[in-house]
């Protein structure tokens, strides 16, 4: 059945149902000249949960699909220590794939024999971006073992746990272009490998919690420094900012070539005149600036609202912190904001928050004009 309706009108309705797996599988359905569109959609980024079999299943029922799936996360068992896929199962699977270019690993168990297995897997040799979140490995080295396929260019690594982080030195990793770190506070001289030597890498993603995240994300960033065009730092501490940052090396002033800059805040505190915490973002906002190349800037910051009273009534009153509402975006330091942009390439100086932005705007116009024609309200919650 073909419906009557406009090719092009057919591909707009198919994209815009991109993320509704339901929506699709009813178009599937509907009409069989939709199914090569719903298909690219449905399985183009296909995620596995736990046994690796009803996947390979379909792809035998249904061999064509196996060229729409451009990406593949497979999560693993709740337990990894206690289930662990079979080296063979894996790369058997990763075989039915030819489009494969992105592999995601969360909560696996890579031992020797599944990393055996993997680097020398025709496909995963072509892969060029690789995720590894929640998983577990007996040596650093497993690791870096994986990030020796040739044509990786992409990397993530979330909350790696490993129980020896000595690494061979003397393995040449690829020339990678991205790279996002975050829970690798153990993993200091494996962290700084990747980035050292030949890397060109020009987007960089990492979460700060504590003092030794600070450290090591100001050493990576040192090193990064004469490639690094788009910067993205979370910064999320249990304490206020001070604990984090006093007494280390972290600056963004180094980095001369961002583009564009996304900076994250999650406070424990309101977002008031006397937060211990507020010089210090404004200081990282300004050396973020100081960059002659910076176009774009991204800044949200989580703070306690003191909307939801309910936690005070608890014996240890945990509170969870929520987006910024915009009028308590004016309590940063917009004039020296705006004497650090000066005459540069800024484009876009966009903040994110809650609420209604009127009156955030016309306090940073009338404060600072030529900074306030840059800002860009968006809100989020």
């Amino acid at each position: 059945m073909v419906p009557p309706l406009p090719h092009e009108l057919s591909d707009c309705i198919i994209d815009f149902l991109h993320d509704d797996g339901a929506a699709l599988a009813a178009c599937a359905r509907t009409c069989r000249a939709w199914l090569a569109a719903v298909r690219y959609h449905r399985f183009a980024g296909t995620r596995v949960h736990g046994r690796l079999s009803p996947f390979a299943e379909l792809l035998t029922l249904s061999p064509s699909v196996a060229s729409f799936v451009r990406a593949l996360h497979i999560h693993g068992f709740p337990y990894p220590h206690v289930r662990r896929y079979v080296p063979e199962e894996l790369v058997a699977l990763l075989d039915r794939l030819p489009a494969l270019a992105h592999l995601g690993l969360t909560s696996m168990k890579l031992d020797g024999a599944v990393v055996s297995a993997l680097v020398e897997n025709r496909t995963f040799r072509r892969i060029s971006r690789l995720d590894i979140r929640w998983c577990e490995a007996e040596h650093v080295e497993d690791v870096v073992r994986l990030l020796t396929t040739p044509s990786l260019e992409h990397v993530e690594i979330d909350s790696l746990l490993c129980h020896e982080y000595e690494s061979d030195a003397s393995i040449d990793l690829p020339a990678l272009k991205t790279m996002s770190i975050a829970g690798m506070n153990r993993a200091n001289d494996f962290s700084r490998r990747i980035v050292a030597g030949k890397h060109r890498i020009q987007a960089f993603r990492a979460l700060i919690t504590w003092r030794g995240e600070a450290e090591l994300v100001a050493d990576i960033l040192s090193s990064l420094a004469g490639s690094l065009e788009h910067l993205d730092i979370d910064i999320d501490a249990e304490s206020n900012l001070p604990a984090v940052f006093d007494d280390t090396n972290f600056s963004l002033e180094i980095l001369p070539y961002i583009r564009t800059c996304r900076l994250h805040f999650s406070l424990r505190e309101m977002l008031v005149a006397g937060n211990m915490s507020l010089p210090l973002i404004n200081s990282l906002i300004t050396q973020a600036l100081s960059s002659t190349r910076l176009e774009k800037i991204a800044l949200r910051i989580k703070a306690d609202g003191m909307e939801d009273l309910r936690a005070l009534d608890s014996e240890c009153g945990v509170r969870d912190v929520s987006v910024a509402h915009f009028d308590d975006m004016t309590v940063l330091d917009w004039e020296r904001l705006q004497v650090a942009v000066g005459t540069r390439a800024l484009k876009s100086f966009v903040i994110e928050g809650q609420g209604s932005a009127t009156r955030f705007l016309e306090n940073v116009c009338s404060r600072c004009p030529e900074l306030g024609a840059l800002v860009h309200p968006r809100h989020v919650r």
